[in-house]
């Protein structure tokens, strides 16, 4: 299937106020991971709550000896271009003082007629657009495919150089 993906930004409601996608405060509240987990949920689709309080309490709380100013949990909606839903992603941002931004999918689930080989590389050419509107430098993307019922994590490096014209695009294994 070829459906090019279009990201789309999913509002979460919270207690003050609405936000979309990523760059939440500190910490994502009880109300949020409940929104989440119920739309993992609907798709059969079980997730650690506690692994995403673990993301919260170990990635997001500031580190001022490597520069953190702004950083966020965040839940992305992934639609095909006729904008019908493939899936979801749980992704990590982080903006740092020396204008490099780190851009990481935690989980990312493709509702299961849509899972082909070409839907990673498809993921990863949209967080590439992504990381460019928002003129970041380096992204970083985890991705994680369901193989028999276990997780397998890939490992994406993507290089975007300050005039964004030259990729240098490395995977790990």
């Amino acid at each position: 299937m070829s459906d090019s993906l279009v990201v789309e930004k999913l509002k979460l409601k919270r207690k003050r106020k609405t936000k979309t996608f990523a760059l939440w405060d500190k910490e994502l509240t009880n109300d949020d991971i409940e929104i989440i987990l119920e739309m993992f949920k609907k798709y059969n689709f079980s997730i650690d709550e506690n692994l995403i309080r673990h993301h919260n309490d170990s990635l997001i709380p500031f580190h001022s000896d490597v520069g953190r100013v702004k950083s966020g949990i965040g839940f992305m909606k992934l639609n095909s271009k006729n904008d019908e839903l493939i899936g979801f992603a749980l992704c990590y941002d982080t903006i740092l003082n020396n204008s490099e931004s780190v851009f990481e999918i935690i989980y990312l689930f493709i509702i299961p007629k849509f899972r082909n080989k070409h839907i990673g590389k498809d993921l990863i050419s949209k967080c590439e657009e992504e990381a460019k509107k928002r003129q970041h430098n380096t992204l970083v993307a985890y991705l994680s495919t369901e193989t028999q019922g276990f997780w397998e994590k890939m490992k994406f490096s993507i290089h975007i150089t300050n005039t964004n014209t030259g990729i240098l695009m490395k995977k790990e294994i």
